[in-house]
């Protein structure tokens, strides 16, 4: 299956994305992972296994890109728009959502339930953040959609982690402020990752919260309500939160 086009010379001309059908393969072994490692534990009972998920992203990972080298291709923009258009790339997208709740509770079972030592209960828990710390990237492009199945699941994919706040800040914020002095999501010169963070995180809360307030006055609905997104949104976090202390206990909080 190809995507039609039309180039700036007028010339219709077809293209046909060769990585297309590698994309759910890669995020299968992505989400698996965990997994792989939590059934070879209970194989061999041996911890040293714990440590593959590091192994994997910090020296297997950069192995094979030294190995294969940079991939320099792209699709024409013109093309773009017909493949954003197409559900097949935005469902592997609504899948991945579903993995990381997959990987998100079934880690943190198996961390609570194996009698694992510290620093191997610490290193699964540092894998299962590489595997899923990309749950934002997608979060962020499901965002941008208009429907509302994409909408619901750019919310999941935020609740999970507690950044419920960041659709409402990053949309109507950060794109219409976006590098100038009062955008808080816009790094300044020689600052470091923790200076921004420092900066940006409660900056995106407080733009968040009055974003949302404005909205709200404007349908005349009141701010403790649950027409608040931002505030549902992480009433759904504190939901996760208090489940998982439910079934295992306070220890799980540190997870």
């Amino acid at each position: 299956m190809g995507y039609s086009y039309k180039q700036s010379d007028g010339k219709v001309t077809l293209y046909r994305d060769q990585k297309k059908y590698l994309f759910p393969i890669v995020m299968a072994l992505n989400f698996s992972i965990p997994f792989i490692v939590m059934w070879i534990y209970n194989q061999t009972q041996n911890a040293i296994w714990i440590l593959f998920p590091l192994f994997y992203f910090f020296i297997l990972i950069p192995l094979i890109d030294a190995v294969i080298g940079e991939d320099r291709t792209n699709p024409p923009e013109d093309v773009v728009p017909e493949l954003s258009n197409d559900p097949y790339y935005r469902r592997i997208l609504l899948v991945c959502v579903l993995a990381f709740y997959a990987v998100y509770f079934g880690g943190i079972w198996f961390i609570m339930s194996q009698p694992l030592p510290l620093w191997a209960k610490i290193a699964f828990a540092l894998g299962m953040g590489l595997v899923n710390g990309n749950i934002n990237t997608i979060g962020h492009e499901l965002g941008h959609k208009l429907n509302k199945v994409d909408q619901v699941f750019a919310r999941l994919a935020f609740i999970a982690n507690g950044n419920g706040h960041f659709i409402a800040e990053h949309n109507k914020h950060h794109h219409t402020l976006v590098s100038t002095p009062q955008d808080t999501a816009s790094s300044k010169m020689g600052e470091t990752l923790y200076q921004f963070a420092r900066r940006e995180i409660p900056g995106a809360i407080r733009g968040a919260l009055a974003l949302e307030t404005a909205r709200l006055s404007n349908k005349n609905q009141g701010f403790w309500s649950q027409h608040n997104k931002v505030l549902m949104n992480w009433v759904g976090s504190l939901m996760i939160v208090c489940a998982l202390i439910w079934v295992f206990g306070m220890a799980v909080l540190p997870f």
